[in-house]
């Protein structure tokens, strides 16, 4: 396990601040390439945000002209999937 890297345990819930980090990423990195795909509605896996978030998903729709994000669930077997378009 990686220093510093939570417990498998403790990652099975999201704290504020991981929320709000993955949140800030979700818009400055992904809604872009969502925008581009011309997504409404989907799931997307939260590696984006850093490895040790690579079994959350989040699940999104589009709100206007950007989108918001409506929950996250843990899964063990997610991956993540490339929108490098």
């Amino acid at each position: 396990m990686v220093e510093n890297e939570p417990k498998p345990e403790a990652l099975r819930e999201l704290s504020a601040d991981d929320e709000a980090h993955i949140m800030q990423l979700f818009y400055d990195r992904m809604v872009p390439l969502l925008a581009r795909a011309d997504a409404r509605i989907g799931a997307l896996n939260c590696r984006f945000a850093g490895e040790v978030y690579r079994h959350w998903n989040l699940h999104f729709c589009s709100a206007g002209a950007s989108f918001q994000i409506r929950d996250f669930e843990y899964d063990e077997t997610s991956d993540d999937l490339s929108l490098d378009l």
